[in-house]
């Protein structure tokens, strides 16, 4: 799965998918400020899944993504004091590999 996020106000990632092989779409979502799942049932195996990311530089801002369980991908975003803070996703690539 290969995409670039962007995230505003209180709303969802919006993607724009680039290549998706992992046999269904993410569905991503907004858990509360600077926190978004990317939801896949059963798909992001423990020890199987590779998720590598790109925030685009000149920002001040720190991005964490991160494997949660078998159902979901977690991004925390952090503003330039470390506090979490939304608007901060600005065409933040992303790719998620999951090893069969």
């Amino acid at each position: 799965y290969r995409a670039n996020l962007t995230q505003t106000g209180t709303d969802a990632p919006k993607e724009t998918v680039i290549s998706n092989t992992l046999g269904a779409d993410i569905v991503w979502s907004y858990d509360g400020i600077g926190a978004y799942f990317g939801t896949l049932s059963g798909k992001f195996l423990e020890g199987k899944t590779f998720i590598l990311h790109n925030t685009p530089s000149g920002n001040n801002r720190t991005v964490n993504v991160f494997r949660g369980d078998d159902n979901y991908i977690e991004i925390n975003t952090y503003d330039n004091a470390g506090l979490l803070a939304d608007d901060l996703l600005d065409v933040e690539s992303i790719q998620i590999i999951v090893y069969p």
